[in-house]
């Protein structure tokens, strides 16, 4: 196609479509990469004759498709199509933002951080703020049956934190060189006005979320489970670049029992609470028996099974089991021991009470005696006191038709009486008179063999008196005297 103007010296020529643009003074031209389709009304450059959209550009690789300026600045805004993706942005050093609503949404800034509902600069690579307070800030949702990790953060190239297809959670920290920063922390926070007579759990691992117990089932195998264990702590090992020392190391370390503060009061506390079930400490290969609260085995390579109570560092107590004694009591000179929920015992004893009865003294460090519901000083290697008139002090069972003495008091490892139930047996000859000091006054009296004698030996004021009687049969009558057979 070919055109004049009339009058004007103009003349040009193109085809049906093309954009008529001068060439010249007064010369119009014409070429298929700027194309207007009539038909649809779509304008196409560099694209040829059939543009697709209202408005369809074709840019050479890796050139600027289009390009929108500032006016009388120097902003640059430009979209482009490389060889496999495109891409829109600033390509001057100013933020790149998108709306909805006529408002900003996502904001890229010229530095690269990209803040999505944040308006002023992103506090991270990735700053995210929720539109309101009822919305979600971020969802990550995987598609049905995931076999990928649903999330990964990675340090470089390594991850440090993974939630799996299933939602486990992996943390894995990257070995330091230097510091002493903790790898992992879940800090208290100073809560206030809290839900009063309602218990506000501060960390919960396993259960619901109404802290009630889960059943995790496993299939039926061929044998039975050697070990399963639902929460972990591994005891680290530590190590130095040249000799050192590590005071005191623990694998768990709890501070204290929980304090009471302002207008509060705590009628039980404990620094550790095991509300039901067995607990097993050191516990080897064997099983643990099912009938014992605590259960407490030796440390690896010992040959016996220890309990050590301390105050401020210094052992006080100590039970200690081996293949053939136990023993339980002070581990200091003169140590004093008490055990029960009322009142106070002397010093140097290992105590048992219970509520307001008299104390029980097991064992005195100082003296060595025992006593029986006896309080105060103990006056014999064995003091036993009834706590009524209507009970029997001490009261020793033999077996049925017992073949042994049911008791036996010696001298010194040597038998001296027996008692067989219905009688008692006198098994050694005294080699002394009791004498005055024994017999001090006139209620006391004493009853011994001597020289194939029964004696009874008494203070008669002030007068000890004997009375004798043989005991081979050669007479059957008493003989009194003033002097010792």
């Amino acid at each position: 196609m070919s055109y004049q103007l009339p009058g004007a010296g103009v003349a040009g020529s193109g085809t049906n479509g093309q954009i008529a643009f001068w060439t010249g003074p007064t010369t119009l031209s014409g070429e298929s990469a700027l194309f207007w389709s009539a038909t649809d009304d779509r304008l196409g450059i560099g694209v040829g004759s059939s543009p697709q959209t209202p408005l369809d550009v074709l840019a050479n690789l890796s050139a600027v498709a289009q390009q929108w300026r500032e006016n009388a600045g120097a902003a640059r805004v430009q979209l482009q199509v490389p060889s496999s993706f495109g891409q829109i942005g600033t390509s001057s050093n100013h933020d790149f933002a998108l709306l909805s609503n006529n408002t900003q949404r996502i904001n890229i800034e010229a530095g690269g951080a990209v803040a999505l509902g944040v308006v002023g600069v992103a506090q991270g690579q990735l700053h995210i703020r929720a539109i309101n307070a009822t919305t979600i800030g971020l969802v990550v949702e995987s598609a049905a049956s995931p076999t990928a990790h649903l999330l990964e953060v990675r340090r470089a190239a390594t991850p440090v934190l993974q939630a799996t297809s299933s939602g486990a959670l992996i943390h894995t920290t990257q070995p330091r060189t230097s510091g002493s920063a903790r790898y992992h922390q879940t800090l208290t926070p100073a809560d206030t006005s809290l839900a009063s007579d309602t218990e506000s759990i501060g960390v919960q691992i396993g259960g619901t979320a109404a802290a009630a117990t889960v059943t995790r089932q496993f299939l039926a195998g061929a044998g039975s489970f050697t070990l399963q264990r639902e929460t972990v702590c591994v005891h680290p090992t530590y190590a130095f670049t040249a000799a050192d020392t590590i005071t005191t190391a623990a694998t768990l370390a709890i501070t204290g029992a929980p304090v009471a503060g302002l207008n509060a009061t705590l009628t039980n506390r404990y620094a550790l609470l095991v509300e039901d079930g067995a607990s097993a400490f050191q516990r080897q290969a064997a099983a643990a028996p099912t009938d014992a609260a605590i259960y407490i085995e030796g440390v690896n390579g010992s040959t016996f099974a220890v309990a050590s109570w301390r105050v401020n560092g210094t052992e006080r107590f100590r039970v200690r089991a081996d293949s053939a004694n136990v023993v339980i009591g002070p581990t200091f000179a003169g140590g004093s021991v008490f055990y029960g929920t009322d009142g106070q015992p002397s010093a140097h004893r290992f105590v048992v009470q219970s509520g307001a009865e008299a104390l029980t003294t097991l064992w005195d460090g100082t003296t060595h005696n025992v006593g029986v519901n006896k309080s105060g000083s103990i006056g014999a290697q064995l003091h036993i006191v009834s706590t009524s008139a209507s009970k029997i002090a001490c009261r020793i069972d033999s077996a049925a038709t017992p073949t042994a003495a049911i008791a036996q008091i010696t001298n010194n490892g040597v038998a001296g009486w027996e008692f067989w139930g219905d009688y008692w047996q006198i098994q050694k000859e005294a080699t002394a008179d009791p004498g005055t000091a024994r017999l001090s006054a006139g209620d006391h009296f004493a009853i011994y063999r001597k020289n194939d004698k029964l004696v009874v030996a008494y203070n008669n004021a002030g007068t000890i008196t004997y009375l004798t009687i043989p005991l081979d049969g050669a007479t059957t009558t008493w003989t009194q005297s003033t002097t010792a057979p």
